[in-house]
């Protein structure tokens, strides 16, 4: 992915033809999103702002409960 932006990467140079399947790809994301094939991880939202990160959310990792989704906090 990295040497697809145009940036080496230890050993490996920029790659262009990473590049270009990028691009393709993400020509194409809008259509499948619209299509229902491309779908994002669901999120779950705790309110509370920052204070509530250690105190609800590290809680709620620890427990276990977290599998296969996005934990936002609003601020």
């Amino acid at each position: 992915m990295f040497t697809s932006y145009g940036f080496g990467y230890g050993d490996l140079g920029p790659d262009e033809d990473a590049r270009h399947a990028l691009s393709a790809f993400l020509q194409k994301v809008p259509g499948l999103v619209r299509d229902g094939k491309l779908k994002h991880i669901p999120v779950n939202k705790f309110d509370g702002g920052l204070e509530k990160v250690v105190s609800d959310g590290f809680d709620y990792i620890a427990k276990g409960k977290v599998s296969a989704e996005r934990i936002v906090f609003g601020v």
